[in-house]
C-alpha cells in the first residue's frame, strides 16, 4: 500500500564526498557514520480518528491510529550516507499493521513497514549531496488487541531519540457516563448486612474534585467503606476488580467519599451497612431498603442513581402443632425460635400450658433450625407445675428449634378426643397451638383352643 506524505525538506547544495572508510554495498547508516546507536528520530505526533474519522482524545480499540515521526541527519552524518543505505526501528507492539506499506522520503529515497512492525528508511544518493536533510513519515495502524490488554490508562515508549514516553487512555467502544449502584445482602434469608457498591466513571474520562455521597435509609448504620479499581472489557462490560486502594487515594467524611487526585478510570466504592436489629420484623416478612447515590466533578454536572433491596425475615416466635402419643399420654411440643436470626439479649420465653398437663422433666431439647445441638446456656423453672420458664443465660443469634414434652396427669383418663392448649411468650410476642389427645385404644383377643388336645 503505497501512502501519500507531506514532507517538510530542506535542500541545499553541497559538495559531494565520497566514503572510503568502508566497504562498498548498502549497510546500516549508523555502521557507515560510526554512531551504532544512532537515532535519527527526533519527534513523534500520534492522534486518534473514531470510526467516522473525528479526532477523539480518548480512543477505543476500534480507533484509527495516525502515527507521524520526524527525522533528520546531521551534516556531517549526511554526507558519509550512500545510495542504498539504510535505516530502521520497531513500531511500539502495542500498534499493529495488518498490510505491508511503502512510501517516499521525498528526494531521499523510500521507505516500507511491514506487518511486523518493522520500519526501514532507504536512502539514495542525494543525501549525501545536502545539507539540513529531514523530513517525515506519517501512516495509519490500528491498536493490536493481544498487547493492549483492556481499556484504561496507556504508557508506551515511542522510537524517538528523545521525551519518548507517551501517554493515553483507551476508552471502551461504548461509553457509558452514568454511575451504577446495587446492593448484596450477606445472605438470603435473615440477613444482617447489607453491601452498597456505586460503580463511577466508566466511561475512563478525566475527572477532578470526584465526590460520592450516599444516602442511607433508616434502620441502617454504616461500618465501613473501600473503593476498589474497575476493569472492563472493550464493549463496556465489568470483567474484574482490581485489588483494594488505599486511603491515600481518598478520604471519607460520613457517607461522602472525595478522591484526593483525578482520575481516569472506573472505581467501585462499597459501603458496608448493618441492619438494626429494631426493623427486622417479629411477626417475619420483608423489610424494603432503597438507598439513593450522587457523584458531582468539576467536569460533569452531578449524576443520581438508586438502589433497593428486599430483606426477607422468619419469624420470632413459632409453635407448631404438636404430635400425640397415646400410649403414655404426651404431647411432643416444638417451638421455632428466632427464625429471623436477630440478636437478643439474654431473652427469657415463658411457656404456659393447660392446668391438666405437665411437663416432663428431662425432655427440654435445644437444637439449630436444622436440628444440630448447639452449646447455648439456660436455665428452666417449672413452677407452677404448667408452667415453663426458659432463661437464656447469654446472647442469642441463631435460630433455634425447642423441643419438650407434657403429659397428662395421672389419674386423667381420657375416654374421647380432647384438646389441650399451649402458648409461648418473649417480650411482646406470643405464638400458641393446640393438640388433641384421643383414648387409648383397647384391643382385646381371644386364645386360640387346640381341639386336638384330649382332656383325661
Amino acid at each position: 500500500m503505497t501512502l501519500s506524505f507531506l514532507l517538510c525538506i530542506t535542500n541545499v547544495l553541497a559538495e559531494p564526498k565520497n566514503n572510503t572508510l568502508l566497504a562498498n554495498g548498502p549497510i546500516d547508516i549508523g555502521t557507515r557514520v560510526g554512531k551504532p546507536e544512532l537515532n535519527i528520530l527526533e519527534n513523534s505526533n500520534i492522534v486518534f480518528r473514531d470510526t467516522e474519522g473525528n479526532i477523539v482524545e480518548n480512543p477505543s480499540i476500534n480507533s484509527k491510529v495516525v502515527v507521524r515521526f520526524d527525522w533528520s541527519l546531521l551534516n556531517d552524518d549526511s554526507l558519509l550516507i550512500q545510495d542504498g543505505d539504510y535505516y530502521s526501528f520497531k513500531l511500539p507492539e502495542v500498534f499493529k499493521i495488518h498490510t505491508e506499506m511503502s512510501g517516499s522520503l521525498g528526494d531521499y529515497g523510500t521507505f516500507k513497514i511491514d506487518t511486523s512492525g518493522t520500519v526501514t528508511f532507504t536512502f539514495n544518493e542525494a543525501v549525501s549531496q545536502s545539507s539540513n536533510v529531514k523530513g517525515y513519515i506519517q501512516f495509519d495502524a490500528k491498536f493490536n488487541e493481544k498487547i493492549i490488554g483492556g481499556p484504561g490508562e496507556k504508557v508506551i515508549e515511542l522510537p524517538i531519540s528523545k521525551d519518548n514516553e507517551f501517554k493515553f487512555n483507551v476508552t471502551p467502544i461504548s461509553k457509558d457516563t452514568s454511575i451504577e449502584k446495587n446492593g448484596k445482602l450477606d445472605k438470603e434469608l435473615n440477613p444482617s448486612k447489607i453491601t452498597w457498591e456505586v460503580k463511577i466513571n466508566k466511561a475512563y474520562e478525566t475527572l477532578s474534585n470526584v465526590v460520592v455521597q450516599d444516602t442511607l435509609p433508616p434502620g441502617l448504620t454504616l461500618e465501613g467503606v473501600e473503593v476498589y479499581p474497575v476493569n472492563l472489557n472493550h464493549d463496556g462490560s465489568f470483567h474484574s476488580y482490581g485489588e483494594k486502594v488505599t486511603t491515600a487515594l481518598y478520604k471519607v467524611e460520613g457517607s461522602s467519599v472525595s478522591f484526593n487526585n483525578a482520575i481516569n478510570q472506573p472505581y467501585a466504592i462499597r459501603y458496608i451497612t448493618k441492619i438494626d436489629e429494631a426493623v427486622k420484623p417479629n411477626g417475619g416478612g420483608d423489610v424494603t431498603f432503597k438507598n439513593h447515590a450522587t457523584m458531582s466533578s468539576k467536569e460533569n454536572d452531578v449524576i443520581v442513581t438508586d438502589s433497593t433491596v428486599i430483606a426477607s425475615y422468619g419469624k420470632l416466635l413459632t409453635k407448631q402443632k404438636p404430635t400425640y402419643n397415646a400410649a403414655d399420654q404426651s404431647f411432643t411440643w416444638t417451638v421455632n425460635y428466632n427464625y429471623g436470626e436477630k440478636t437478643i439479649q439474654n431473652p427469657l420465653l415463658e411457656d404456659i400450658f393447660d392446668g391438666d398437663l405437665e411437663y416432663v422433666a428431662g425432655s427440654f431439647v435445644v437444637t439449630d433450625s436444622n436440628g444440630k445441638p448447639v452449646n447455648y446456656k439456660y436455665t428452666l423453672s417449672n413452677d407452677p407445675k404448667n408452667k415453663l420458664n426458659i432463661q437464656f443465660e447469654e446472647p442469642v443469634s441463631k435460630a433455634l428449634k425447642l423441643t419438650y414434652k407434657t403429659k397428662i396427669k395421672d389419674g386423667k383418663l381420657i375416654v374421647e378426643n380432647k384438646e389441650y392448649s399451649n402458648s409461648i411468650t418473649t417480650g411482646s410476642t406470643s405464638s400458641g397451638s393446640v393438640g388433641t389427645a384421643k383414648p387409648q385404644m383397647i384391643h382385646k383377643t381371644t386364645p386360640a383352643i387346640d381341639y386336638k388336645k384330649q382332656v383325661n
